[in-house]
């Protein structure tokens, strides 16, 4: 599909919940969470369907994922410590890092 909505098709194919998808400004890359793994992780492909990429590992669920204006990193929720933290990435999902670390569930990031 192209950024602006028309010319729509599939992207991915299997039986797992695809969900917050978010395609990035500069409409080079699409990121969403799949539980294709057994957990919500966050991926990221490429409009045409090539190239798709699992930006985080671990056995906690991630979600809310959201583009940096420039499109070179990726704020997105991580529930960490039995509760939910905001967490920052590189597009490629390297450098993750923590950005809070408190009691309270700490959801939606923005830009």
């Amino acid at each position: 599909m192209n950024s602006d909505g028309l010319e729509a098709r599939r992207l991915t194919n299997n039986d797992a919940d695809e969900t917050d998808i978010a395609w990035s400004p500069n409409g080079n890359r699409i990121v969403f969470v799949s539980e294709i793994d057994g957990n919500s992780e966050i991926y990221s492909i490429r409009p045409d369907g090539s190239d798709k990429r699992r930006l985080t590992i671990n056995s906690i669920r991630d979600e809310s994922p959201v583009w940096s204006a420039n499109s070179d990193k990726i704020a997105f929720v991580s529930y960490l410590d039995d509760d939910s933290e905001i967490v920052i990435m590189n597009a490629d999902g390297s450098n993750q890092r923590r950005l809070t670390n408190n009691d309270f569930n700490d959801t939606s990031p923005e830009w």
